[in-house]
């Protein structure tokens, strides 16, 4: 049970799609196709939402020493900031358009259904500010929709971004 819930966070979700993106990337700094496009997005989005989220709602409510204040900041501040400063200054751009900003927006939106779905039937809600039992619903659900228009809201910077030009990678050139 404790596996998955440490799974059930989009914060770890979120951590993992950029390190599987960018291990994708490493291997080839050049891939593309639509599935990988909205792999992309969907994480450039979700690790900055995580940031976000992290720092407005719920870093407040959190007093970490040690361990945990390290891996607070790793999840929460680092891997943000590496992925996306990658993204703004690597690229690969362009890459965006309509149908896979549509189709990023899935994950987190099905995320949602399903951490909601989970908690009405366990009482267990990753996150304080989805727990229906103690704020209720029309809360919870406001609080959903404003967290929606800040992906929409990212999803059309990334976009506009995306439009720029990348950084050009220098060659690399072995000679024996």
């Amino acid at each position: 049970m404790r596996v998955a819930r440490l799974v059930s966070y989009f914060t770890i979700q979120s951590n993992g799609l950029v390190a599987v993106v960018t291990a994708l990337l490493t291997v080839d700094p050049a891939r593309d196709g639509r599935l990988f496009r909205v792999l992309r997005l969907a994480m450039v989005v979700a690790i900055a939402v995580t940031a976000l989220v992290h720092y407005v709602a719920l870093r407040p409510l959190l007093h970490l020493t040690g361990g945990s204040w390290w891996a607070d900041l790793g999840l929460h501040v680092v891997v943000p900031l590496l992925a996306l400063t990658g993204w703004l200054a690597f690229g690969p751009r362009p890459r965006i358009d309509l149908a896979t900003a549509a189709w990023a927006l899935l994950w987190p939106l099905l995320w949602l259904a399903w951490a909601l779905g989970v908690g009405s039937v366990t009482g267990w809600y990753p996150y304080p500010f989805l727990n229906a039992g103690v704020l209720g619903y029309p809360r919870v659900l406001l609080t959903s929709v404003v967290v929606t228009v800040v992906f929409l809201v990212l999803i059309g910077a990334a976009a506009i971004v995306d439009r720029l030009p990348a950084r050009p990678r220098a060659s690399i050139k072995v000679t024996p």
